[in-house]
């Protein structure tokens, strides 16, 4: 049942809830009546037809939303404090909180966004005395905001009902802001002399609420001003309280008002923030990280507004809190900077931008790898608010900082994504790199990071390759993730001057990098092309680098280090070949499934480098091979490291290849494929014996052997009968006709009607096709001449 509400006396005596319901019911119209039934209303309780006071809420509701903003009458007036009255009843059960706030909120808007009262006046003329009724309705307000606050008195409910408030203070109307003000002050100055208040452990959100004090103490109309320094002191008795909860707080006496004018300042009209850094340290005492978080964010936030004066608040209150009170700030870096993120779509004043920069600027001066971090996680792909940001930072860094930035951005793209599980990282830390290195002033420090940048890129090109990315749930499409990576890695090479990069486009270098069929090839003729286009000692830098992912790096490492290994000069490769085998002899019991894996990936290219003519290289290989065959447990036949190439001893590589078949058949594909990457090497014994390598191997793998591969490899082999070399072209036809004749086994043995692909030779004799050694073939010129016919046979295929 509806109950009779008194008012406290000396206020306006708005009628009782029951006679506001039987008033209202005379004033509906049918038609508003049909109207209300169709509205839709946020109800989490859908308990409309369950109260009176609920029903009687929603009609009345709907009635202020429908007044004219333009004219005041009786009428209106009281049906506005007919509503406010009824948010008091309302906020007797605690069930009925929403609808309450909701009717409070309509109430507000209703009063506030009506025209300055003289606009007022002069519409309805000498009619109607406007002052009196907007008097009226506004202490209205006040008395019924004073009333919900003295049913709970709190510092949270205070909260409650300034948030209600907070958005008209920020109106670009000045009366707007005026009513918000004095609304605002009045409850402030309630709560200050309610000595039955109940301060919380932690005052929340009071940052929020002196950076909403601090930014009209700067608002053009001088009462506006004034009223907000009012209102910053009895914040302040509210804190003392807080701190002394025996002081006195039914007034705020002369005494203590000229205590607070003292620590807190007075309002100078032509200089409003002379007094803000002595009011932010009064309060910092009470203020947490979080607070003092809030009180920078506010600051920031009103920069949206076109205002001169807001603009002059917002630099004054950022200034003095980056310049004293930073430390305040180190917790809250993540939130500080995703709110700059976001608010820079709506700030379009030049000068209000720069103030947001150089926030995060300050910020990133003390705490340069949380500002980062945050930078990091604020979109992807990288939009032009976040390439500003990055901008923005790196122009504003000094050399060492510039420098610090940089190794944090290098340390986190070298996270392996494999072991992390977020293969999208490293695309935003690329594209963060990207953004930096454009900025001229890097290159110095480039430089300085130019080896393990340039073979971070080029891992990571290997890791986004052989692990497709995931669709992106916002986007809805398919990221291309190599081309992230790839245009950093382009940029780096011109921001160190490395001006190759047309070289590298015309042999369709980026093409194969970023395929993942020819991945392997790009990445040799990338280190070629770096290597003959690079100064000495960058050159040794690159390689030095290199070692540890030959030694302790994963397969995508181990892949990038052994294509440059291949390209560069003797004397390296030598030197590589012989650390390899020292580690492989000092290995201890308990890394043996570690060395095991290593010398299994490895013992493909120190068979093949064992053919090149350089002797340093070919000793080294001996013992290195030396000590990983004793470690697999395996005998190294003699003839293998004597002194002839494969083409005078094919038996060896013949026993070489059955032995790696039978034994370690869970690696052949990775065998197969190192083959087919050194059939590229520029080095021609490496890349005839390569090619003998491939023919062997696949001839004994046979069945084993899976189609798709033996198709790449054939291809392979059909461009290398090609060679400018004899002896290369006549290895890829030999090799050729191998994979040429398991193919033709396998066909046949999964369809009986395929006859056999050779007609001139069965199935027997193209598998006995080993020439015993080229002293063999050079004596034998019918042999020879049959091998030629073979060539041609397969080329015109």
């Amino acid at each position: 049942m509806l109950h009779e509400s008194g008012v406290k006396s000396g206020t306006l005596q708005p009628a009782s809830t029951r006679m506001a319901l039987s008033n209202f019911n005379k004033m509906c119209t049918t038609s508003t009546q049909e109207s209300i039934s169709d509205m839709s209303w946020d109800n989490p309780l859908n308990c409309w037809n369950e109260s009176p006071q609920l029903q009687l809420a929603k009609q009345i509701m709907t009635q202020i939303s429908d007044l004219p903003l333009d004219t005041i009458d009786s009428d209106s007036v009281v049906l506005r404090c007919q509503g406010m009255q009824l948010t008091e009843d309302l906020s007797k059960v605690e069930s009925f909180f929403w609808a309450r706030e909701k009717l409070l909120h309509i109430c507000i808007a209703s009063i506030f966004a009506l025209p300055p009262v003289d606009t007022l006046q002069r519409k309805a003329e000498e009619k109607v005395g406007v002052q009196a009724l907007y008097d009226q309705i506004e202490q209205a307000l006040q008395t019924t905001l004073k009333c919900l606050l003295s049913e709970r008195p709190s510092t949270n409910d205070l909260l409650v009902l300034l948030n209600h408030l907070a958005p008209w203070m920020t109106s670009e109307q000045e009366h707007e802001r005026a009513r918000a003000v004095s609304a605002y002050i009045s409850l402030l100055e309630c709560a200050a002399t309610d000595p039955t208040l109940y301060m919380s452990d932690e005052f929340h959100k009071l940052g929020l609420l002196i950076g909403q004090l601090c930014l009209r103490i700067f608002d053009s109309d001088m009462t506006i001003g004034s009223q907000a320094m009012k209102g910053i002191y009895f914040l302040y008795s509210i804190i003392q309280h807080q701190k002394d909860i025996n002081m006195e707080v039914e007034s705020l006496d002369a005494e203590q008002y000229e205590i607070y004018k003292g620590k807190l300042g007075t309002y100078v009209p032509l200089n409003p923030g002379q007094n803000v850094s002595q009011i932010i340290k009064e309060f910092e005492p009470f203020l947490t990280s979080r607070q003092m978080t809030e009180l920078l964010l506010t600051a920031i936030g009103c920069l949206k507004e076109s205002n001169r004066k807001t603009m002059v608040a917002s630099y004054t209150i950022t200034h003095v809190i980056l310049e004293e009170y930073k430390h305040h700030l180190s917790k809250q870096i993540p939130e500080i900077v995703d709110k700059i993120y976001l608010q820079l779509g709506s700030i379009y004043h030049y000068q209000n931008r720069q103030i947001v920069m150089k926030v995060m600027c300050s910020l990133a001066h003390t705490y340069m790898q949380e500002v980062c971090n945050a930078l990091l996680q604020c979109c992807f792909p990288i939009d032009r608010f976040a390439t500003e940001m990055w901008y923005v930072l790196t122009k504003e860094c000094s050399y060492d900082e510039l420098t610090e930035l940089m190794n944090i951005l290098l340390k986190n793209l070298q996270t392996n994504p494999r072991t992390t599980g977020d293969y999208i990282a490293p695309l935003i830390t690329a594209s963060a790199f990207r953004r930096v290195l454009a900025v001229p002033k890097c290159s110095h420090v480039a430089l300085y990071i130019y080896p393990r940048l340039l073979l971070t890129l080029l891992v990571q090109v290997h890791y986004s390759i052989r692990h497709q990315v995931r669709r992106n749930s916002v986007y809805q499409e398919e990221l291309n993730p190599v081309s992230f990576l790839v245009k950093a890695l382009k940029t780096l090479l011109l921001a160190v001057k490395c001006f190759f990069e047309s070289a590298f486009e015309k042999e369709r270098g980026w093409e194969l990098l970023t395929s993942s069929e020819d991945h392997h090839r790009g990445v040799g003729l990338f280190a070629r092309v770096l290597i003959q286009n690079s100064y000495h000692y960058d050159l040794l830098r690159i390689l030095y680098l290199l070692v540890p992912f030959l030694e302790r790096g994963d397969e995508e490492h181990q892949i990038t280090a052994m294509a440059f290994f291949v390209e560069e000069r003797e004397s390296i490769r030598a030197s590589a070949i012989f650390l390899f085998g020292k580690m492989v002899k000092i290995a201890k019991k308990n890394n043996e499934l570690s060395i095991r894996q290593q010398i299994l990936e490895n013992i493909i290219p120190l068979f093949l480098h064992l053919q090149e003519e350089d002797s340093d290289i070919t000793q080294n290989c001996k013992y290195t091979l030396d000590e990983s065959t004793q470690f697999l447990g395996w005998k190294l036949p003699k003839q293998v490291v004597c002194e002839k190439a494969w083409y005078e001893h094919e038996e060896v590589l013949d026993e070489i290849c059955q032995y790696l078949v039978q034994k370690h058949q869970g690696t052949l594909q990775r065998f197969l494929y190192q083959s087919l990457f050194y059939t590229a090497s520029p080095l021609l014994p490496i890349r005839r014996a390569s090619i003998m390598f491939l023919g062997f191997l696949i001839l004994h793998m046979d069945s084993k052997a899976q189609k798709v591969d033996l198709d790449v490899i054939n291809h392979a082999l059909e461009v290398l009968l090609h060679d400018n070399d004899e002896s290369v072209c006549l290895a890829a036809a030999h090799a050729h006709e191998r994979v040429f004749a398991v193919l033709s086994q396998q066909l046949n043995g999964s369809d009986g009607k395929c006859k056999p692909v050779a007609s001139d030779t069965n199935e027997k004799q193209i598998r006995n096709v080993r020439p015993q050694s080229a002293t063999s073939i050079r004596s034998n010129s019918s042999n020879l001449l049959s091998i030629i016919c073979l060539w041609k046979s397969a080329n015109k295929k």
